[in-house]
């Protein structure tokens, strides 16, 4: 009885929707009742999406052909994207483990992808705010520019500040549903590799610079 009832309540949820305020239960849906599979499709979907949406960059479309954006778009942004999300599931389940996570690899991996849904959300935004205040996006304001187009691109600022905001929540709510943890714990989780890197990078920087002046 108990099984039929949670597979009802499977039914009701739709993922690309039910991520935003239902994360733990979605999250808990992919990895149960999804196979791996459906994490790549959304990874897949995402990487798509973000790598074309880069293509709006006057700079990079100016210097690449079309076929070359349908390339990095088609091909190389879902190969990063996979690959960028089999390292991450690797360093939260290993974190996770010091916070006494009980995640596996498999499990991990499928709710990272999972969190890629909100960057699926952000391309109808971001066309939004391109297509009506195309200067103010691509950062090419003159003295033409309206005042309506201003107030376009600061909602659309505004949306995107919100999405990021949230979908760091929504990965820290990810996190800790795989490893059978608390939020919190998962927000930690996703903070101690930045922080790492942050860290490594900062100090390389250090390194080089004073290397370099030590040569001048």
């Amino acid at each position: 009885m108990n099984e039929m009832k949670e597979k009802s309540h499977y039914k009701q949820i739709n993922p690309f929707t039910a991520i935003w305020v239902r994360t733990r239960e979605t999250v808990r849906y992919v990895i149960e009742e999804k196979t791996t599979g459906y994490a790549l499709m959304i990874i897949v979907i995402a990487a798509v999406i973000n790598a074309l949406l880069g293509t709006f960059d006057p700079q990079l479309n100016g210097a690449l052909p079309l076929w070359a954006s349908l390339l990095i778009g088609c091909i190389i942004g879902p190969i990063a994207g996979i690959a960028g999300v089999a390292i991450l599931s690797a360093l939260y389940l290993l974190i996770g483990k010091m916070f006494k996570g009980v995640s596996t690899y498999s499990e991990m991996f499928k709710a990272i992808g999972t969190t890629s849904i909100p960057s699926i959300w952000f391309a109808p935004i971001f066309l939004i705010g391109n297509l009506a205040a195309p200067d103010v996006m691509l950062g090419e304001t003159g003295a033409d520019t309206s005042p309506i187009t201003f107030v376009i691109a600061g909602l659309v600022g505004i949306a995107s500040l919100v999405l990021g905001i949230w979908s760091l929540i929504i990965q820290s709510k990810a996190i800790g549903e795989a490893h059978r943890f608390s939020s919190w714990k998962g927000f930690f989780t996703l903070l101690i590799p930045g922080v790492v890197l942050f860290v490594l990078f900062a100090a390389l920087a250090i390194f080089f610079v004073m290397t370099f002046m030590s040569f001048s």
